[in-house]
């Protein structure tokens, strides 16, 4: 189902496995079911920031959803979730935040996932093709404030294209530092001298 709202050029698409689940959605994209964004103290995000172009909130734990029993420990925790991805200042990111029952919960959130990122630079070390994705592991952050868990990721998104390039060639790390390096200083120069039309081109 796609729908545009008035008055403005965005454009929504929900998609969904189940008829009656799609309705519901077409229900509240119309006012006439009940929308988190009317609650008083709403459990998760419901806007999401200036330059996001993906965004995904649920109020949901994912057994609750889903109806299964997940085999993550970070999702078994989970109570609450929003995501974002988008692009602001020529910087890519990531937010996503979790909300937990507990603060202790959250503090075991966050261990699992310090955990899986220690494992990740490990692992990586010792592999030339994964070792350019270092970059990209150890700019990811996480917190804890109470029961929520925050989890952010920015970086340059010309030398973020750089690097799925290079991954996509089968180049190495050193080979990508070294071109992620000259894409800064030429970003630099373009500033200090802007190019003709004909250099453009």
């Amino acid at each position: 189902y796609v729908a545009q709202r008035s008055g403005s050029d965005d454009r929504l698409v929900m998609v969904s496995a189940a008829p009656g689940q799609l309705a519901k959605a077409v229900s509240v994209l119309r006012g006439h079911g009940a929308n988190l964004a009317d609650e008083e103290h709403p459990a998760v995000s419901t806007s999401p920031s200036k330059g996001t172009f993906v965004f995904a909130s649920a109020s949901q734990s994912l057994m609750e959803m889903a109806d299964m029993e997940p085999a993550s420990q970070v999702v078994k925790l989970m109570r609450s979730a929003g995501a974002e991805i988008g692009e602001r200042s020529g910087r890519t990111f990531i937010d996503v935040s979790l909300r937990t029952e507990s603060e202790e919960a959250a503090l075991q959130v966050i261990q699992v996932l310090q955990g899986a990122k220690t494992m990740a630079n490990l692992v990586a070390s010792g592999e030339p093709e994964a070792k350019q994705f270092l970059p990209l592991v150890n700019s990811i952050q996480f917190s804890a404030h109470g029961t929520s868990v925050n989890l952010s990721f920015e970086k340059d998104t010309g030398a973020l294209l750089e690097l799925i390039s290079r991954a996509s060639n089968g180049g190495g790390y050193d080979d990508w530092v070294g071109e992620a390096d000259d894409f800064k200083h030429k970003k630099k120069d373009r500033k200090k001298n802007p190019p003709s039309d004909t250099e453009w081109h």
